[in-house]
């Protein structure tokens, strides 16, 4: 039996077409002139006769429910409800292009780091992510050595690579008034540093950047996917773990009362990359990328630091401080002493609640959430529940302390 549309060896007309055969349906009225095309690229001929369609036994009819999904399967490759060709060009679909890549600020800090900068900037460079897609702001300050002409020549050679480059030079004074040495981190070195790096977030949001990359001038980012890895995160905040010779990161896993590091067990597995994966920490530095499309991006801040900062005055202590007020805050008196008294009333209702749902013996859950504050992070957490059992003893009778 042959198979329906094969050609015969002549070449001719494919044979054992749909014939009409007895007592199977009429043929279907001729399509109305100028709109017959689209019948005709689905493979009927006239007469009755179609390519590509199988043939039917003798004595059974067509059915005529099945004539259009046919005639879809038999038009071939490249047509469907994917596809379609209409005749007129208001018909014709096109599928739509991809989207471009995102924009990307890289906002490079530079002092005394003329040895690195040939290795963090050609690294730079080998980034996969479209050059014409990138802005560079580039900022060096108090430097003694050759930092400044480094990055000035570099500048000049890429300038016409990328979408746009704001360039920061700051030759004079080449010390800090207050700083014994250029390993010498001083007040107003820190100071200096937050208000760079806020001008480099406001230059990106003002130039509507999708992400901002801090890239510390000693940085080398050796994968060049890097960007494209941490932006598949989709992240507010997220960091590449760098390496060194040491324990040294650019990440904390814990953090004090005060806002000082704090050791743990979590680090080195992290650390030594025993485990693997996107990890919540208090701490990112020196390098990571701010994803400025997130509503909770709006918040962050180098400088100044937020109204109820109270801890050491560090860019990267600071960020990280505004990095938590941006997110979820959680609520409690437990938080009072962290990120300021306005928290206590939070503890407030929380006693409340707790006192009519369950009985006012509940009560002493403050003090007893205080004293193991006190022994996990210090004694200073032990007013936390005495705070917690005042408030609520300035609400309700005394003996309920």
């Amino acid at each position: 039996m042959e198979r329906a549309g094969e050609a015969s060896p002549r070449g001719g007309a494919p044979k054992g077409g749909v014939a009409r055969q007895k007592g199977a349906c009429p043929p279907s009225p001729p399509p109305p002139a100028g709109r017959g095309r689209g019948v005709a690229a689905a493979g009927a001929e006239p007469g009755g006769a179609g390519r590509g369609l199988p043939r039917m036994a003798a004595g059974r009819p067509f059915p005529p429910r099945l004539l259009l999904p046919l005639l879809v399967l038999a038009a071939g490759p490249g047509s469907g409800p994917f596809h379609v060709h209409g005749y007129f060009p208001e018909e014709r679909w096109n599928p739509e292009s991809g989207l471009r890549p995102p924009r990307v600020t890289i906002a490079v800090l530079a002092r005394n780091a003329a040895h690195a900068l040939p290795a963090a900037l050609g690294a730079l460079e080998r980034l996969r992510h479209p050059k014409e897609r990138t802005a560079l702001w580039v900022a060096v300050d108090h430097s003694v050595d050759n930092t400044t002409a480094v990055l000035r020549e570099w500048l000049g050679g890429v300038r016409g690579l990328y979408h746009r480059v704001e360039w920061r030079p700051m030759e004079e004074p080449r010390w800090y008034p207050d700083e014994e040495g250029p390993k010498h981190w001083s007040p107003s070195r820190y100071e200096h540093v937050m208000k760079l790096r806020q001008a480099a977030l406001e230059s990106a949001r003002a130039n509507w950047a999708d992400y901002l990359l801090f890239l510390d001038a000693d940085n080398v980012l050796i994968n060049p996917d890097t960007l494209g890895l941490l932006m598949a995160e989709n992240k507010t905040v997220v960091a590449p773990m760098l390496d060194s010779r040491a324990a040294y990161s650019n990440f904390w896993c814990g953090m004090t009362a005060q806002g000082y590091y704090r050791r743990t067990p979590a680090y080195l597995p992290i650390r030594k990359r025993e485990r693997r994966g996107c990890f919540a920490v208090p701490m990112v530095h020196s390098t990571f990328l701010v994803d400025l499309r997130k509503e909770a991006s709006r918040a962050l801040a180098f400088y100044p630091p937020h109204p109820d900062y109270t801890w050491a005055f560090d860019d990267i202590i600071v960020f990280a401080f505004s990095c938590r007020q941006a997110g979820e805050e959680p609520g409690g008196l437990a938080l009072a002493l962290a990120l300021g008294w306005r928290w206590l009333w939070a503890g407030v209702g929380f006693g409340l609640a707790l006192a009519l749902a369950l009985g006012w013996r509940w009560l002493w859950v403050g003090v007893g959430f205080g004293l193991a504050l006190a022994l996990a992070l210090g004694w200073r957490w032990l007013w936390v529940g005495i705070g917690f059992g005042l408030a609520l003893a300035l609400v309700w009778p005394w003996p309920c302390l």
